[in-house]
This record gives C-alpha cells, sequence and structure tokens, in this order.
C-alpha cells in the first residue's frame, strides 16, 4: 500500500539535496513543486519534469514522495536530516 509524505523547503538548494538523497537511497516516486511555478522536478515516469519560470532560490517548495513498507522509514530519515518541516 502507497502512502504520500510530504516535505516544506524555503528554497529549492534543500529540496534538490533531499530529493537527489532521497533518489540515490531507491525512494522511485518523489516531486517537488509549487503553488507558484508549477512542478520541477520528478522521479516517476508519469512526471514532466520543466524549471519553475521565473522561481527564484528562496521559492517555498513542497516535496511529495510515494512511498510503501519500508521504504516509508527510509524516506523519513533522509527528510529528519534535512532542512524541511514534514507535514
Amino acid at each position: 500500500m502507497s502512502e504520500k509524505i510530504t516535505a516544506l523547503y524555503t528554497n529549492l538548494y534543500d529540496a534538490n539535496s533531499a530529493m537527489g538523497s532521497l533518489k540515490t537511497n531507491g525512494i522511485s516516486k518523489a516531486c517537488l513543486n509549487t503553488s507558484e511555478c508549477g512542478l520541477h522536478f520528478g522521479t516517476s515516469p508519469r512526471h514532466r519534469i520543466s524549471k519553475f519560470p521565473g522561481a527564484v532560490p528562496s521559492t517555498m517548495v513542497k516535496l511529495e514522495i510515494d512511498v510503501g513498507g519500508a521504504g516509508r522509514e527510509n524516506a523519513l530519515s533522509i527528510l529528519e536530516g534535512s532542512f524541511g518541516v514534514i507535514e
């Protein structure tokens, strides 16, 4: 069963760093987005990859992760070590 975990970041650098750590640790479904600028980056094939047009490094972004089973604990440990706030 899949579960969605959401973390909020106050800048693109920290969010991209967490996204890279998730991908390195085998979490394959995650995306960064913002209500202001749309989808930024996704690791799932269903996400269209695009950059934030006009985004500045301090843009508030949301990292959404789809995980199941053991992947949940792995994702939470990565997020807790980052600068995001888990919703």
